[in-house]
């Protein structure tokens, strides 16, 4: 198995410098539309939230307003959000504690989030699933006028 230490200097190499590191095993690479990377910090960096809560979007409904303002110098709606969440074997066989830099690695999830495509994604599902419920709705009031009309 690689070693995090190392796995980490190739995505860093890859990637540069991280946005940010959350907890031991996420670190997160943002770029803005033009492809420059960017410092994830909640007093400056006012695409904060997009960044935070892109999930949220799908069982919540697509808020314009989560992307933040887009500028010339940072445009949120372009986005581009790169994760390696690295889980490593934090102890050897004896139970002894390994090195962090030399753990190995168990697990490498990577994710890519393009905002443009999430966003085009989460418009399209709700487009389709708006058409579904008008068509129900459509032939609901079909069926009712369908109905034989009581006699009093």
């Amino acid at each position: 198995m690689p070693q995090s230490g190392k796995v980490l200097a190739e995505l860093q190499k890859k990637y540069g410098p991280e946005s940010a590191v959350q907890g031991p095993r996420s670190h997160v690479w943002v770029f803005d539309a033009r492809g420059a990377r960017q410092s994830v910090n909640a007093t400056y960096f006012s695409c904060n939230p997009v960044v935070a809560g892109i999930q949220a979007d799908i069982p919540n409904g697509y808020n314009k307003r989560a992307y933040g303002p887009s500028s010339k110098e940072n445009d949120c709606d372009g986005m581009t959000v790169v994760t390696a969440d690295i889980d490593a074997v934090p102890q050897d066989r004896q139970g002894r504690q390994i090195n962090p830099a030399e753990r190995p690695v168990q697990m490498l999830t990577m994710t890519l989030e393009s905002l443009p495509l999430h966003r085009a994604t989460v418009e399209a599902a709700r487009a389709v699933a708006l058409r579904a419920q008008q068509t129900q709705d459509a032939k609901d009031a079909q069926e009712l006028r369908n109905r034989p009309v009581p006699k009093p």
